[in-house]
């Protein structure tokens, strides 16, 4: 039997009471107390007499002990309910020509707990037979002849499990003590849920619905199609109603149409979708075709007078396998929605064919959160709301399920910032990185335990190439072992060859960078500084 621990902790109450015996004042005849109640019936010692003026101890309360059984149902304080505890799977449909499906199972639930008028815990709705406050004590009894004994001392009042958990350390009102009971949203426990709502309602208000408007010639007649996906705002400027949104190429570009292009991309935000006095027409700023990355431009008293804003972008590297988080979009271009799952993998390459038509091997984030078209360009958020990647895609196949992939944050927000700095108000609509030409490789890959006990893969990279035409030509060599680059007045420790490549999305011609790299046993640094960029395909 699995058994879910609840603090508590009983403190004893030790009570001396203090009784004295007087004497009557008939003289040396005169009876004592412990006497006369002899007289009147009493049974037993003096001592026994004395003890039994003093006052009775209050009982102190108890907290419900909460177990699960081995059929997943609550127990409390030994008392079977008919309440689930975990979470039953469904049973699988039946196979055959008109097999029906499965009866979905059924979720666990989290115990109700509270307490009954007469002081009793009540567990979802059973009242149990612990008490869960303390009973005052009974007053002492009057001595038989009240000009011969004093009254007993009162005994003292028991604690409620409130008051002994105050006592124990716990902080906060009586309320937030019962709730503690309960479980934490978003805690370790068997009867603990996820909680989404932060983050949904966080990623809504840098979310956007894109119209695509397309045009084709269909047996030499023109005909207008529209495509929906989806964005995010990644900056703005609130005092002129401007805003820029990341999304994916693909939205914005489709290889049916005449040019490829685009015609008219609408945007909306959310509460406002296909509601003619609110879609906000956006321009192409640019984008890069093999990373499937795009910016398009609105600027609209639409988004002026709204509360809409840009998302809080959060470093990729720190995502981990398992962690939870949503996707926002436009699926089916029927509106916003959400989905929910978790990291599968959160960074593979995979061949991915570009809406050019043209394939390219890609870093992606791989998540089991439901993907369906209308969904591209949207944003995945944590669970406090902040950006972690751009949804691009799923595999559509049959037996697979759930396979979804995310152009990582690092990759998509910090080439948005490139391509506004090299296209905004150009006529140049490709981003620009400058050249390196180094190309790193694995030795070795191993995994292991972070300090907050999450598992990541480290990578032994090392210098496999260095171009002719490369700023490290005849400084880096074959075989060097990356330790560290630094640009800047920032430094970054190397344990995924995909880092070197990703670091240069954001660097100009003029900036220097500098390579910590083991050669032969011995640490050395070389610098060198940009000198020419490359268009982005």
């Amino acid at each position: 039997m699995k058994k879910l621990n609840i603090f508590v902790c009983l403190l004893m109450i030790v009570m001396v009471g203090f009784c004295f015996a007087g004497c009557m004042e008939d003289g040396s005849n005169g009876k004592s107390a412990y006497e006369i109640a002899v007289d009147n019936g009493f049974v037993g010692t003096e001592q026994e007499w004395l003890e039994s003026l003093k006052g009775e101890d209050g009982k102190d309360a108890t907290a419900p002990t909460v177990e699960i059984d081995d059929g997943g149902y609550w127990v409390i304080n030994g008392k079977a309910t008919n309440v689930l505890a975990v979470g039953v799977n469904g049973e699988n449909g039946k196979d055959g020509v008109d097999g029906k499906d499965g009866n979905d199972g059924k979720d666990g639930a989290t115990p109700t707990i509270s307490i009954s008028d007469d002081n009793y815990w009540v567990i979802n709705g059973v009242k149990t037979n612990v008490k869960a406050k303390g009973e005052d004590g009974k007053d002492g009894q009057d001595g038989v002849d009240g000009n011969d004994g004093q009254n007993g001392a009162d005994g003292a009042n028991g604690k409620s499990a409130y008051e002994l958990a105050v006592k124990n350390g716990f902080v906060g009102s009586e309320q937030d003590w019962l709730n503690s009971l309960k479980g934490e949203s978003g805690s370790s426990g068997s009867s603990d849920s996820i909680s989404y709502s932060k983050a949904i309602n966080t990623g809504l208000l840098s979310s956007i619905a894109i119209k695509s408007q397309f045009t084709k010639l269909v047996d030499g007649v023109s005909t207008s199609y529209t495509m929906a996906g989806a964005g995010v705002i990644i900056q703005d400027d609130k005092t002129t109603g401007t805003a820029y949104i990341l999304t994916n190429y693909h939205v914005l570009y489709d290889k049916e149409d005449i040019d490829g292009n685009s015609d008219k991309i609408t945007c909306y935000l959310y509460g406002q979708y296909n509601i003619s006095n609110y879609g906000m027409q956006a321009t192409l700023v640019g984008g890069s075709m093999q990373y499937d990355i795009a910016v398009i431009k609105i600027q609209s008293n639409v988004y002026k007078e709204s509360i809409a804003k840009p998302a809080t972008f959060r470093n990729s590297e720190e995502i981990n396998i398992g962690d939870n988080i949503i996707l926002i979009g436009n699926p089916m271009g029927y509106g916003f929605a959400t989905t929910a799952g978790v990291v599968s993998v959160p960074s593979e390459n995979a061949s991915v064919t570009q809406p050019n038509g043209l394939e390219y091997n890609n870093r992606l984030i791989r998540v089991d959160a439901a993907v369906n078209g209308g969904n591209s360009g949207g944003g995945m958020f944590d669970l406090d709301g902040n950006l972690v990647g751009i949804v691009k895609a799923k595999i559509v196949k049959e037996g697979i399920e759930s396979v979804g992939f995310v152009i990582p944050s690092n990759v998509a927000y910090n080439l948005a910032q490139n391509i506004i700095a090299n296209c905004d108000g150009a006529t140049q609509k490709q981003a620009k990185i400058v050249k390196l030409g180094v190309t790193p490789g694995i030795s070795s890959s191993s995994m292991m335990k972070d300090e907050n006990e999450n598992i990541k893969i480290i990578e032994k990279v090392y210098v496999k190439t260095v171009d002719s035409t490369s700023i490290f030509y005849n400084k880096l060599a074959y075989g060097d072992v990356i330790n560290s680059i630094t640009v800047g007045s920032n430094t970054y420790t190397i344990t995924r060859s995909y880092q070197v490549e990703e670091l240069l999305f954001n660097l100009k011609v003029g900036n220097s960078i500098t390579f910590n790299v083991t050669r032969g046993g011995v640490q050395t640094s070389v610098t060198a500084t940009f000198t020419t960029t490359t268009d982005l395909v």
